[in-house]
């Protein structure tokens, strides 16, 4: 039986985050990873951004799972806000259930979700579909790779990947398994593109050991602190093997770096011996010389943690001396570079022996050029798709396909973006034309809240960042048609070489004549404050050269 395939993307192409692949099979839907995206200064006032997902809840009864591939926020936070429209049972590994549990606790959500456990590599029977995941090496443990049957081969999803046999038990890329499915025919395989311009494999440059060694073994003086992102399971487990080797005990420096260890207890690697985890109370009864602090944090939360701390407004038991060693083993994004500059500046200022490991030496675990043509290699897809990555990145992907001479050429090979549908049928594929492409775009989330009209809300955020915002007020008396206040201009970080009293003069002027204009005939209040925005924001702009953002506060006494 041929099946008609469409796959197609509603986040992650060309950006960083907010991942989610959608494989439609006849009428079955698989979701592969749901994830959030983190605001940048783009978007103020924004906790989390996560893809639009209105074609899902318009065919909520077809979505059969959700496939989350491993643990970190930008393939599994959305599963926070989807699963309340979206209803369907999650298919992921004990580690990647407890940390969407623990987001779902952070976030507030009420959402009741079902869970079916899987192992990195194990087979299930979905709706009727064999579905395949292989252990990949990533790092966040137990992460795996997916390949779902079709009639016509195997649909493979990489997930996160790098190509690496000689790691940790819990963060090893299983490669009988993916020989074990390569041996069917592989219809098309959607491999990431985060590191597909940089040449050679990606290991051994994921390993922060070579980093630390010299510090342990003669460089530190003191204690020595290692500030990590808490999405970085790999690079715990390394410092705790470190530590041990070494003889030094850890200390988490705060509650929540204590919080994460504890959840990672059940990981092997990052199993903390009773003899090595120093309770916080102890800190001063063990010489500093055989005491490593760990610190931890998501994102630029961790920065800002990072910046208390060398200002000396840290955790109250824990300050630094200038015998202490401090490394920076989390290297800084795109998203907060102006905050990680400021917060190395600070710690190099607090007189301690500071090193920070950069993003240049230190790789995230994800496949370089020769990683991904292993994976193409192995298994010889029909079709070939990458994902996950800018364009740039994912152009790049596609160019290692097509000069690998394994019959992947511009005919088979297909650089999507987000909404555009990849249509198998019959073992061909075409890309759909843009008229038929699926509805995309972002929600906004606001705590608990989210926006949907994202382009307004940004914009009036961002005049708000920008421009600043005016407020005028006024009370009204719509049945005897007159004003009864005397319009009231105040002005909140709008700055202008025109004198403020004046401009206040002239917009209390402009909205009692639009006042006076509506209330000759039928008061509509809506239409009156549409008007009221419009003709200010006109007004400010010739006068002051600005658009800040107008809040009409018109207060009917009726």
């Amino acid at each position: 039986m041929n099946e008609h395939i469409h796959v197609f993307m509603l986040g992650g192409l060309d950006e960083d985050g907010k991942n989610l692949t959608v494989v439609e099979i006849d009428d079955d839907i698989f979701v592969l990873d749901a994830g959030i995206k983190y605001p940048d200064k783009s978007t103020p006032g924004i906790d989390y951004i996560i893809s639009d997902y209105s074609y899902l809840k318009e065919n909520k009864k077809k979505i059969k799972a959700y496939i989350i591939t491993h643990g970190h926020d930008d393939q599994l936070g959305a599963i926070a806000y989807m699963a309340k429209d979206c209803p369907a049972p999650i298919y992921c590994s004990d580690v990647t259930k407890m940390l969407i549990e623990s987001f779902l606790s952070h976030v507030n959500s009420g959402t009741n979700l079902t869970f079916n456990v899987v192992k990195p590599t194990s087979d299930e029977i979905i709706s009727g579909h064999t579905v395949h995941f292989f252990g990949t090496c990533h790092n966040m443990p137990r992460s795996f790779g997916v390949a779902i049957e079709t009639s016509a081969g195997n649909i493979i999803y990489t997930g996160d990947f790098i190509i690496e046999n000689n790691s940790f038990k819990n963060f090893s890329y299983d490669s009988t398994a993916v020989g074990r499915i390569a041996e069917k025919p592989t219809l098309l395989l959607m491999c990431e593109s985060t590191y597909a311009t940089r040449p050679g494999y990606t290991t051994p440059n994921h390993r922060l050991t070579p980093h630390l060694v010299s510090f342990f073994e003669h460089d530190a003086k003191g204690r020595i602190f290692i500030s990590v992102f808490a999405t970085n399971a790999f690079a715990i487990a390394e410092i705790i093997k470190l530590a041990i080797s070494y003889n030094r005990k850890i200390c988490a420096y705060d509650k929540e770096t204590y919080a994460l260890l504890k959840r990672l207890e059940s990981i092997d690697e990052c199993a903390i011996p009773r003899n090595y985890f120093l309770d916080y109370e102890d800190i001063n009864r063990v010489k500093d010389t055989d005491l490593v602090i760990l610190m931890t944090g998501f994102g630029r939360a961790l920065y800002t943690k990072m910046n208390r701390f060398a200002k000396g407004s840290g955790t109250a038991r824990i300050t630094f001396k200038e015998t202490d060693t401090f490394i920076v083993a989390a290297p800084t994004s795109n998203y907060f570079e102006v905050l990680g500059a400021s917060t190395l500046d600070n710690l190099f200022r607090t007189g301690m022996n500071v090193h920070n490991v950069s993003r240049k030496e230190y790789l995230s675990m994800h496949p370089s050029e020769e990683d991904i043509k292993s994976m193409i290699s192995l298994f010889h897809p029909k079709f070939f798709v990458p994902i996950k990555g800018s364009y740039r990145n994912m152009i790049a992907n596609a160019m290692i396909a097509y000069n690998m001479g394994v019959n992947l050429s511009h005919n088979n090979i297909f650089v999507l973006e987000n909404g555009l549908v990849l249509d198998i049928n019959n073992e061909a594929a075409r890309m759909l034309p843009a008229s038929q492409a699926v509805p995309t775009g972002i929600v906004l989330i606001n705590g608990k809240n989210l926006t949907s009209s994202a382009n307004e809300v940004l914009s009036e955020r961002l005049k708000l960042g920008e421009d600043g915002v005016v407020l005028a007020s006024v009370a009204i008396d719509s049945r005897n048609h007159k004003i009864i206040s005397v319009p009231e201009v105040n002005l909140f970080g709008v700055t202008c070489l025109k004198d403020i009293k004046t401009v206040c003069r002239l917009v209390s002027n402009e909205l009692t004549n639009i006042l006076n204009e509506f209330l000759l005939g039928n008061y509509n209040k809506y239409v009156v404050e549409s008007a009221v925005t419009d003709r200010l924001s006109k007004l400010l702009r010739k006068e002051i050269g600005k658009e800040p953002l107008v809040v009409p506060i018109i207060t009917d006494v009726n």
